[in-house]
């Protein structure tokens, strides 16, 4: 058994027959300067920087697709990415670049665990390759969203998450009182937050409601009433492994990993 699995209860190579699963995404932050004004910020390597990582990544991710925040002046939207790179159009998994952040998108299919860590040390050594003088990440975050359809705005809210989710949350019997109808919730967005020490930073999973907007063969949108749950695991400041050596990068990424799965 692989150290950083010591005292989970779920075995790594777990499936599941039918997976909620949506998307996974690692977030990689690092520090900015002062720009020439109060409140703005400046990562002054990045034009230089986004021509060296293009070329460093087009072999495999030679599809550019500059978003809406790329034409703002660079002070402006610190920490939001700017780019996008996929093998081809419309395919992924993808990598984003902006300013002070990085991230590896990917959906299912084609998500494996395996191909995502891959993926994640990819970008760390071409973004150490694009940034000459080196980044300092002050964030790291792994997250994954989930959705499993729940008709949440006419049944029993709590006890979907009961009986399908192992979740169980109950409020005081006289909320909302008699004024309720029904007398169970009919929306939702609540989260949890945990302190970890492997690795070290903050566990967190959310719950929340939404509707998925699908189009049909007239083009016309019906929504498909959903419960989403977020798990996200991040490290800041001084708990953010040391960037320039791999294997901290990628001991970080497992044990996050761990948490998530289990």
């Amino acid at each position: 058994m692989e150290a950083w699995r010591e005292g989970f209860h779920f075995p790594g190579d777990i499936t599941l027959s039918t997976s909620p699963f949506v998307e996974a995404w690692l977030d990689l932050r690092w520090q900015l300067q002062p720009g020439s004004q109060e409140g703005l910020f400046l990562d002054p390597q990045f034009p230089l920087a986004l021509g060296t990582f293009y070329q460093n990544i087009r072999e495999r991710f030679g599809y550019q697709e500059p978003l809406p925040s790329s034409t703002a002046p660079l002070e402006f939207f610190p920490h939001v990415v700017r780019y996008r790179f996929r093998p081809a159009p419309d395919n992924w998994p993808l990598l984003q670049l902006g300013p002070g952040v990085a991230t590896v998108n990917f959906t299912h299919p084609p998500y494996s665990w395996t191909e995502f860590k891959e993926a994640s040390l990819y970008l760390r050594a071409k973004l150490t390759d694009s940034y000459e003088t080196g980044l300092r990440p002050d964030r790291i975050s792994l997250q994954y969203r989930n959705a499993v359809p729940c008709n949440y705005s006419s049944g029993d809210l709590l006890l979907f998450l009961r009986s399908r989710l192992n979740t169980t949350i109950e409020l005081p019997p006289h909320i909302p009182g008699p004024v309720g109808i029904p007398a169970v919730p009919v929306n939702m967005d609540i989260a949890f937050t945990y302190n970890l020490e492997r690795p070290r930073g903050k566990g967190n999973i959310q719950f929340v409601t939404g509707t998925k907007r699908n189009e049909t063969e007239d083009r016309e949108e019906i929504g498909t009433e959903h419960l989403l749950f977020e798990l996200r695991v991040m490290s800041q400041e001084d708990e953010v492994p040391d960037y320039t050596d791999q294997a901290q990068f990628e001991g970080w990424l497992e044990a996050a990993h761990a948490v998530i799965h289990e």
